[in-house]
């Protein structure tokens, strides 16, 4: 794909996009790449992307771009994919915003590396200056079969720190996982949730 672009890069802003996730790509595990494979497809079929009609460029250029659509579908559907993503939604400033950094940056670094069948995707939203969530706990989650991810909204009480802070983000994440059993089960799937359940059990 990439030998289709020469001349092209400069000036296409899809091209630079390419370049960018080719290298991305390069320096990720391999259950990460799941991640970067939305992202190209993204780029290739959105208003500006390759796909595109004013972008579509020759024949060789289309069969490339298809080829790598094919080629994205298919580490979708196939390729192990991250057991968690984390987001976080800082209210401003929050007070907790370090220490749930941390507890990510230490359930990161339990991430098998072998993958798993379903990424869960903990976002942790926190009180802050600006905005604050009105109300507490583990909420939400909704199972997209086709991206293999499942988005579970987490809100610590604002006067939790330390010790107590942990414990109830390693508590939200076990239930994270048994929402995405339910959520599983409830569509026939059978994705194995051990992986998860090994970064939860070393997190407590």
């Amino acid at each position: 794909m990439l030998s289709e672009l020469e001349g092209e890069v400069p000036q296409r802003r899809w091209g630079r996009g390419l370049i960018y996730f080719h290298e991305k790509a390069s320096e990720v595990s391999a259950p990460a790449r799941s991640g970067v494979a939305l992202d190209v497809l993204d780029l290739l079929n959105g208003k500006y992307g390759l796909k595109s009609g004013a972008n579509a460029g020759s024949d060789r250029l289309r069969g490339a771009a298809q080829e790598l659509e094919n080629e994205c579908q298919r580490i979708l559907r196939e390729d192990p994919v991250l057991a968690f993503a984390y987001g976080v939604v800082d209210g401003g400033g929050a007070p907790q915003g370090q220490r749930v950094t941390e507890f990510i940056h230490k359930a990161r670094q339990l991430e098998p590396p072998t993958g798993a069948d379903v990424t869960i995707n903990p976002v942790f939203l926190l009180a802050g200056t600006i905005s604050k969530p009105d109300w507490t706990g583990v909420h939400g989650g909704r199972l997209f079969p086709s991206k293999r991810g499942m988005r579970i909204n987490v809100a610590p009480q604002a006067d939790l720190s330390g010790d107590g802070l942990d414990a109830f983000l390693a508590k939200a994440m076990a239930d994270a996982v048994t929402r995405a059993e339910v959520a599983i089960k409830r569509k026939g799937l059978e994705w194995s949730t051990a992986p998860h359940h090994k970064v939860v059990d070393q997190l407590r």
